[in-house]
């Protein structure tokens, strides 16, 4: 055997007994079986928090434009004189 190969599996074996020594025991097993439930949980928080984002960005655009619109109109309505009422002068 080459040096390189014997070192490869003095690694590799290093390696897995390391991994074999953090496995966890039957409580530990039972507490990781719960994570994908609170995956899915933040999931759905982080969705809803994006959704919220979106409509409260497409909610200012509607009101930017909602507001430009009204001040063309006010200003269309001012250079119209016989609409306005004098008394409001």
């Amino acid at each position: 055997m080459s040096l390189e190969l014997n070192a490869i599996i003095a690694t590799g074996s290093a390696a897995a007994v390391g991994l074999v020594a953090q496995l966890p025991d039957g409580d530990q097993l039972a507490a990781l079986g719960k994570w994908p439930v609170t995956l899915a949980l933040i999931a759905l928080a982080a969705w809803s928090v994006w959704l919220m984002y979106r409509q409260a960005n497409r909610a200012n655009d509607t009101l930017d434009r909602v507001s430009t619109r009204l001040g063309e109109l006010c200003q269309r309505l001012s250079e119209r004189p016989c609409i306005r009422d004098p008394k409001n002068d």
